[in-house]
């Protein structure tokens, strides 16, 4: 904070010294003395300002501020040291070899500034185009200025030499000054600004001295030293405004058509000012040489633009050349890579019509011949299901491209080139672009005849098969029964023990037949169920009874803590899933431990969870817990008989029921399942809803 100001503080003087100098040297009268303590003043300023800035500064920065220190400190004594000797009198060789010499070494501090880095191209761009400029200022200042002054020399060539070369030295800085400003870095720009308005200052007072002198109107100390007296000033405050740190970005260049453009109005306007102000006589040669240069440069620069952009071309159609092959290769690989899944794949645009299609499903659908585009998916092969009303708009595809997401079917149907069904299962995916909008949808399908098939097959397979070991197993479980009564009389040892394991293991075969039939049944929606209203806490009151027996043997505590809410479920199945989920838990929970259901109406559902205080599930299970014949651990069904049955049938029944379930565990601490199921809000409850909460139930051996 305390440099910012400093730097400000400097900017206000140096700014109010120029204005001092403005006031005080343009009253009309002349004031050498003020004059010279101003130019010399002005001079030191920028010198000191020039070394402060390169000690503070390092590399390249460094030496250019070095420079132009050097610079300023010998234009300001050859100045000052004239003006204080001579009387007055700035004119002579030793003025003008300080001057030419500082000039020179400014020109090197200026180049030495750190830029942008640019190609061979770019950097001989840069340099011709700031020949043609100084060229073009060159031959207007010979059209104005320089017949002035070559008809006002006194001596010979040597003389009239050095009136040329401090003009040509002026427009070489503030060129360099200019072409350093556009490349250069952000914390550069600022001073390279001011240094190129005070040097253009510099070169006005240069200019405007040496035509009055030549005249021998020259005067110091008037308002014509102010352009020296500003230049130095200008320059010092170059030095005190502080470069902006920003990020370092390739800046856009002007485009060929602008620097172009820029180049040929340069020499456009030196042509109509010399055509205005004419050619004097004693200039026309070196007016000639500059044009010569001028246009030589100006040409140049345009052919190694057109061969640089000659050279783009080539090089941009190989990379597109070489593109298009990378592309027609791409979409060779896709088209192949397509054509070899079995499953048929088509896209659709926006609008439902199709862009694409594989082989497959050109033959499962009997399509020959090239798709017209405009040809619609919908209208073209997929039959709308029984009862639908607008058949579009239910169209999984059309789902798809408006809701922008995946939508499946397991059942549905394609109607092929020659008429016939074909049953299929789908999956339809939006194609999404960069901005999240979905330009069309991609979908997959595979024919389910054969599928379907199978699976009638084993549902009626299964039917008859479970009918036809119902009715063997009725006979050997009654036969065992009798057995059991005594029909046959005393059984000698070891009749009873034999006639219990077959009793046993008759029943456990009944529950399996019982099991895999209700799965079946559930899966294909075949089950029965009367979905009714029904207060919950009856529902599992009476699911909980089912268990007694096996919590009393088991020694576990069973308690129930549910509200009052009514859900829309099926009472037997209701009981049954009640049933299933607690004699789970009893039979992985030690005894001694407790296992709660819970139920709480939230919202339009009803939560119902089963907590016991088991061994867990680990983790990497717990999604498969679910799955028929699935069991967490082998020897469960050795030791807890079952086959893994129970909870596939409890996922189905409350499926079926319009609910979700789900299990959550933990290692060693124990698991709940939850499920939910639509609750009824302000209806009565049927059956025996009126029955009061469940009770908790206890039993200790």
């Amino acid at each position: 904070m305390g440099n910012s100001r400093g730097h400000v503080a400097a900017v206000v003087a140096l700014g109010a010294l120029a204005l001092t100098a403005v006031v005080v040297l343009s009253t009309g009268h002349p004031h050498p003395n003020v004059a010279t303590v101003f130019l010399l003043a002005a001079g030191l300023v920028a010198a000191v300002g020039c070394f402060i800035r390169a000690a503070g500064s390092a590399g390249p920065r460094r030496r250019a501020w070095s420079m132009l220190a050097v610079a300023a400190t010998i234009a300001a004594a050859g100045n000052g040291v004239v003006a204080v000797l001579v009387g007055g009198s700035l004119g002579g060789p030793a003025v003008d070899a300080t001057i030419g010499v500082a000039l020179l070494i400014a020109i090197v501090g200026i180049l030495l500034f750190p830029q942008e880095k640019l190609s061979r191209t770019e950097a001989t761009t840069r340099i011709l185009d700031g020949v043609v400029g100084g060229c073009a200022a060159l031959i207007i200042a010979s059209a104005l200025v320089y017949s002035q002054l070559l008809a006002s020399t006194q001596g010979g060539g040597l003389e009239r030499a050095v009136v040329l070369v401090i003009p040509v030295l002026d427009v070489i800085v503030v060129t360099a000054a200019a072409s350093q400003l556009l490349r250069a870095d952000e914390v550069d720009r600022s001073a390279l600004a001011l240094l190129m308005i005070g040097f253009f200052c510099y070169a006005v007072g240069d200019l405007h001295y040496a035509v009055l002198d030549a005249e021998g109107s020259y005067v110091f100390g008037t308002w014509t030293d102010l352009g020296w007296i500003l230049g130095y000033l200008t320059i010092a405050v170059a030095t005190a405004v502080p470069g902006r740190a920003g990020r370092r970005e390739r800046r856009r260049r002007p485009g060929g058509i602008a620097s172009t453009g820029a180049v040929f109005a340069i020499i456009l306007g030196a042509g109509v000012i010399q055509i205005v102000a004419g050619v004097p006589r004693d200039v026309r040669t070196g007016t000639g040489m500059l044009w010569l240069v001028l246009v030589m440069s100006a040409a140049a620069r345009q052919m190694l633009l057109i061969s640089e952009n000659h050279a783009l071309r080539r090089g941009l159609e190989r990379t597109v050349d070489a593109q298009t092959g990378d592309l027609r290769h791409l979409l060779r690989e896709r088209s192949a890579l397509i054509d070899s899944v079995g499953d048929g794949i088509y896209a659709v645009d926006r609008e439902g019509r199709i862009t694409l299609m594989n082989r497959s499903a050109r033959e499962m659908l009997g399509l020959d011949g090239e798709l017209d585009r405009t040809t619609h998916a919908h209208t073209l092969f997929h039959t709308d299901l029984e009862g639908a009303e607008d058949p579009l708009v239910a169209c999984y595809i059309t789902e798809a491209i408006q809701l922008g997401s995946t939508t499946a079917s397991e059942d549905d149907v394609y109607v092929r080139g020659d008429g016939v069904r074909l049953e299929v299962e789908i999956t339809a995916s939006p194609i999404l672009e960069d901005d999240g909008s979905v330009s069309g949808a991609v979908v997959a399908f595979r024919d389910a005849t054969q599928r379907r098939e199978v699976e009638r097959m084993k549902r009626q397979f299964l039917s008859v098969v479970g009918h036809e070991l119902r009715t063997p197993l009725t006979a050997i479980q009654g036969s065992l029964q009798m057995l059991d009564d005594g029909v046959a009389g005393p059984l000698p040892a070891p009749g009873p023990r034999l006639l219990r394991m077959a009793t046993e293991n008759s029943e456990r075969l009944g529950r399996l037949v019982n099991d895999i039939l209700d799965v079946e049944r559930l899966s294909s929606g075949q089950m029965p169920m009367q979905i009714v209203p029904h207060r919950v806490d009856a529902l599992i009151a009476d699911g909980l009874g089912a268990v007694d027996a096996l919590a009393d043997a088991r020694c576990i505590r069973v308690t129930a803590a549910a509200d009052d809410s009514v859900v829309v479920a099926d009472e037997g199945r209701f009981g049954q899933v009640i049933t299933n989920l607690v004699g789970n838990a009893l039979k992985f929970s030690e005894p001694g431990t407790e296992v709660r259901v819970t139920a709480d109406g939230t919202g339009d559902e009803v939560v119902v969870g089963v907590h016991d205080q088991g061994r867990g599930i680990p983790e990497a299970q717990i999604e498969a817990v679910f799955e028929r014949f699935r069991q967490v651990d082998s020897s469960d069904v050795r030791r807890e008989g079952g086959m893994g049955l129970g909870l596939a049938i409890t996922r189905e029944i409350v499926h079926q029921m319009k609910g979700r379930i789900w299990v959550t565990s933990e290692v060693g601490v124990g698991t709940t399942f939850w499920f939910t199921l639509p609750r009824s809000v302000g209806t009565d409850a049927g059956g025996d809803g009126a029955a009061s909460a469940a009770s908790s139930t206890s039993s200790e051996e």
